[in-house]
């Protein structure tokens, strides 16, 4: 048989609620940083792109993207700045479906 120990503790509903609420705040930041964070994908500037794949200039990223060579966005119309997903154009040049990006 099991040897059990029972506590009572006395705390007023203010207390209670705070300790609620701080432990439900936890779990969900956590959950957020576990399930959801990691799955959706920021996307970044034609610098940040560049930067990261290794090459020199921004400017052959935007080329590219204008050419349609290479998977880009304009969320704010025409003249907005082209953003990128690291996933796709990473994608896009493990298939070698583009030319070089050096000029």
């Amino acid at each position: 048989m099991e040897n059990i120990k029972q506590i009572l503790i006395q705390i007023d509903e203010t207390q209670l609620k705070r300790f609620i609420n701080k432990a439900v705040n936890s779990a969900v930041k956590e959950y957020i940083e576990q399930h959801i964070n990691n799955k959706i994908e920021k996307s970044v500037s034609a610098r940040e792109c560049a930067h990261y794949f290794g090459f020199s200039h921004a400017s052959v990223m935007i080329e590219k993207a204008k050419k349609g060579e290479i998977p880009a966005y304009q969320f704010n119309g025409k003249n907005s700045p082209y953003k990128f997903y690291l996933s796709e154009v990473d994608k896009k040049l493990r298939e070698n479906k583009i030319d070089t990006l050096i000029y």
